[in-house]
Order: structure tokens, then C-alpha cells, then sequence
């Protein structure tokens, strides 16, 4: 009896982990959506429909572990088999970035890098073997429509609750041609001031509240597309208090991209009152803007590259 109760709070236990996991991965999930996409696996919109996939293939797969349904017949094999695909892409996520990389095994709230990672999943791997060894079930009367409830509900719970954002279709507000883009190096709510190499040439040139929503989205992927095309120059002009800057720069990686913070509401004036606004610019005039939708390497390319 008690090898029962032990067996069961690790079946229990793991199915917790799971669904602490999925739950973690979507709260909150705007940034963590576009994880395949920074690690070069697939586009942006793949990215948003994979992850939310796996979300949904986690939050199964514990409901499954916790009510002790089909667990011998598909859901310990559906564990162990979720853990080695998730060891192959620590494998490669070592390979490509490095020790230090993020896995993003709970989304943005916790750090966790691919050994302890790896560790994590190589002791569910060796507690699911040792439950499948030892026949550990529970019999329901209707397995079949308890999976399917499992993963219906799942569906339903994250696509509810985190929908995918279609592209929009709205007309980008009109903007002036020239701006008064000295206050950038006169004003003293504005630093660090700007490399006057941006006055010249062609400069993609965005416009970020550190308080918006979709700034941080914005900026994340712009901070991903000046990696993978480092010679084009990308400059940000970041609108708040200095105390949110750490904050905004840590969540979205982009401490890397060149920026100046303005601290003052001329802000708002300078880029018409709406962010984010992604300007592609010649010596400073704006030939035409972006929408977060497009920022991708091939519209960044041809307006390089024409």
C-alpha cells in the first residue's frame, strides 16, 4: 500500500511539473512565443503555432500523469518520448549558443540552462522507466473520452486564453517626411546620445515605449534580426523613466541594439504620438515604416538591398 502512494505521488509529481511548466511557458507568452524563431528553427508565425502546440502538448500530457489516465498504454511512452525530443533540442541549443543559454523550460520566469535541463529531463526519463517497470496504472471505466476531454481542454485553455494575433491589416499612421531629429543630441532628457554615423545613409530607426505591450514584442524581434544581419545599422529611440530601461532591455535581449532613452514627453511628439513605429530612414528622412508584422529579414534586406 504505501509503494502504491509512493508511486502515485510521482506520477502525480511529474504531472504537476508538467503543467506548472505550460502554465509558466504562457504567462506571460508574448515574447516566449518566437523562441524557434530567434534559434533560426522557423519563421515568426511558425514559431507562435509550434510553441503553442508544445504548451498544449505539455498541459495533456500532465492533465494524462495526474488523473492516472492510459498511463501504461500511451501516456508514459508519450512522456518519455517528449523528454528525449526535448534533450535533442538542448543538444542543439548548446551547440548553437552555448552553456549559458536560456532553454526556456518555464518560460521567462526562470533561467534554466541545457545541463540543468538536460539533468531535469533525464530524471523524468529514469522515473517514468522505473513506474513502467513496476506496471504502475489506474483503470478508468472510459480511457478514450478521458484522453480526449485531456486534450480538448487543453486546446480550448490555451487558445482561450492565448489566442494568435493575426496580422493587421490597419494603415500605418501618415508620417512626416523630415523630423526634428536634433533633439535626439540636444535635448538633456536624451541618452546616451546618438553616433552621428545614423545621419548618414540608410538606418532602420524604431520608436519604443518601455511600458507597451507591443514595443516589447517589436523590440525582441528586432534585437533578433540585428544578430542574424549585424552590418545594417538599427538604431532604437526608447521613450520612459530610466528606471524601466534595465527592465525593458533584460525582457526583450536587446541591450545589444544601439538605443538612446528619452526621458521627456517630446517623446510622444517625435514619433506622432503612437509606438512602436519602425521607420526606415535615408540621411534621416523617412522613406517608409514597417509594421511589428513585417519585421523580418527579407522586407529588412530589400530596403538594404533594393
Amino acid at each position: 500500500m504505501f509503494k502504491l502512494f509512493v508511486n502515485a505521488a510521482i506520477t502525480i509529481a511529474i504531472g504537476s511539473l508538467f503543467v506548472f511548466s505550460a502554465w509558466k511557458k504562457m504567462s506571460p507568452i508574448d515574447l516566449f512565443q518566437f523562441r524557434l524563431a530567434e534559434d533560426g528553427l522557423c519563421s515568426w508565425e511558425c514559431s507562435a503555432v509550434v510553441m503553442r502546440l508544445l504548451i498544449i502538448w505539455e498541459l495533456f500530457l500532465g492533465l494524462l500523469l495526474i488523473s492516472h489516465t492510459a498511463l501504461l498504454r500511451f501516456t508514459y511512452w508519450a512522456v518519455l518520448f517528449t523528454c528525449i525530443a526535448f534533450l535533442a533540442y538542448l543538444i542543439y541549443l548548446y551547440a548553437r549558443v552555448g552553456p549559458n543559454a536560456d532553454c526556456g523550460c518555464f518560460g521567462e520566469h526562470f533561467n534554466m540552462n541545457p545541463l540543468t535541463a538536460g539533468i531535469k529531463n533525464l530524471l523524468i526519463i529514469g522515473l517514468i522507466g522505473y513506474l513502467k517497470k513496476l506496471r504502475h496504472n489506474m483503470f478508468h471505466v472510459y480511457p478514450k473520452v478521458l484522453v480526449a476531454l485531456a486534450l480538448l481542454g487543453s486546446t480550448g485553455f490555451v487558445f482561450g486564453l492565448r489566442p494568435i494575433t493575426l496580422a493587421s491589416t490597419y494603415d500605418l499612421d501618415p508620417f512626416p517626411k523630415t523630423l526634428k531629429w536634433d533633439t535626439l543630441w540636444t535635448s538633456k532628457n536624451a541618452y546616451p546620445k546618438p553616433d552621428t554615423s545614423i545621419k548618414q545613409g540608410k538606418t532602420i530607426i524604431a520608436f519604443f515605449s518601455l511600458t507597451c505591450h507591443h514595443c516589447l514584442e517589436a523590440a525582441y524581434k528586432l534585437q533578433v534580426l540585428k544578430k542574424q544581419i549585424p552590418k545594417y545599422p538599427i538604431f532604437m529611440v526608447l521613450g520612459g523613466r530610466k528606471h524601466r530601461l534595465s527592465g525593458f532591455l533584460s525582457r526583450t535581449k536587446s541591450s545589444h541594439v544601439p538605443y538612446t532613452l528619452f526621458e521627456d514627453d517630446y517623446f510622444f511628439t517625435l514619433c506622432n504620438g503612437s509606438v512602436p513605429k519602425i521607420l526606415l530612414c535615408k540621411n534621416l528622412k523617412v522613406v517608409s515604416m514597417l509594421r511589428k508584422y513585417e519585421l523580418d529579414r527579407e522586407h529588412v534586406q530589400t530596403f538594404f538591398n533594393p
